[in-house]
């Protein structure tokens, strides 16, 4: 889950207990989303929050960050969609562009 605090969480759906909260502390955001990619392996998270205005990768079984920023948006993300067949996300900005990115699957030979 995600949310206004900017921060993204993981939950045992099982026992409501959360696992892991990955984020780099407090930001106020009115948008916030955070989507499972490249097969689970990871997992995006994306705030509006200017100063953050970027998308961090977290691996999911750890909560540590893979990549802290992509480097690709100057303002604020408004969405965040990764396919369910590969791994592959879209990004949307306040900028008007959209932006595709592929990251490499865990494991991968």
């Amino acid at each position: 889950s995600s949310g206004n605090d900017g921060r993204t969480r993981l939950w045992d759906v099982r026992t409501g207990t959360e696992l892991y909260s990955m984020g780099f502390g407090p930001r106020n955001a009115d948008y916030a989303s955070a989507v499972f990619a490249g097969n689970e392996g990871y997992i995006a998270g994306a705030t509006s929050n200017v100063r953050v205005a970027d998308v961090t990768i977290f691996d999911s079984e750890t909560g540590s960050p893979v990549f802290t920023k992509l480097g690709m948006h100057q303002m604020p993300v408004r969405a965040l969609e990764a396919s369910p067949v590969d791994s592959t996300f879209i990004t949307a900005c306040d900028d008007h562009n959209a932006r595709y990115f592929v990251l490499e699957e865990k494991n991968a030979a």
